[in-house]
């Protein structure tokens, strides 16, 4: 999964580069502001997947809660049945 998102990241800033190779000769300011932007962008991305992340992983939670309690009503469910149903000699 982290090698799709680098490699999904890598694609995306690809033709942000390139640009940037080509005008790293027209001076040090312009090339400067290029790698800045670039770099802003970097940022932003992470910040995104960062918060997607987080969002997946509370969802993933909430999932787990959900079962883990249903899991639990099951369980007692079943206990009660049992202990109503138990043999008598």
């Amino acid at each position: 999964m982290r090698k799709f998102l680098l490699a999904a990241a890598f694609l995306a800033l690809t033709p942000a580069v390139a640009p940037a190779m080509a005008q790293a000769h027209a001076g040090p300011v312009a090339a400067d502001a290029r790698a800045h932007a670039i770099h802003r962008e970097v940022v932003r991305d992470r910040h995104e997947v960062r918060e997607e992340r987080r969002e997946l992983r509370h969802d993933r939670h909430e999932l787990r809660r959900d079962q883990r309690q249903l899991h639990r009503a099951r369980v007692a469910r079943a206990r009660a049945w049992h202990r109503h149903h138990h043999y008598h000699g």
